[in-house]
């Protein structure tokens, strides 16, 4: 995930801190000096789950008890950090391997539409946001 923002490293921490997730291979660079991301912080990162609150759990007809736990966060989780995040910032713009979210107005009318999107087979499909 990318983030162009005004907040900075610590507030980032501040709100996993709260969730009980981390920033893992946090990544950052020098604000941009032109451009459209001019004078925006930028940071590189994955989260990570440290408890199951925010993990994803997949289905999975293979175990014992139809599920797997993964080492990632759920949407819900995503969509979280990412709400907490624009309660900061609201003209901050997430990159993500789903989609771009340019502001706080554009992720609150779109948003819903990334849960949709199959992270199972074609056999067994499951949702983002059905893995909870």
């Amino acid at each position: 995930m990318h983030l162009y923002t005004t907040a900075t490293e610590a507030d980032l921490r501040a709100i996993v801190a709260n969730m009980n997730i981390d920033l893992y291979q946090f990544d950052t660079s020098a604000p941009a000096m032109r451009g459209k991301y001019a004078g925006r912080n930028r940071f590189k990162f994955l989260l990570r789950p440290l408890g199951d609150e925010y993990r994803l759990i997949r289905d999975d007809p293979y175990t014992r008890t139809g599920t797997r736990r993964v080492w990632a966060v759920s949407w819900r989780g995503h969509r979280d950090f990412m709400r907490a995040v624009y309660a900061i910032d609201a003209n901050a713009t997430f990159r993500t391997a789903i989609d771009t979210w340019r502001d706080a107005e554009d992720f609150g009318r779109r948003h819903h539409a990334s849960g949709d999107r199959n992270i199972g087979s074609m056999m067994c499909p499951q949702s983002y946001a059905s893995a909870e």
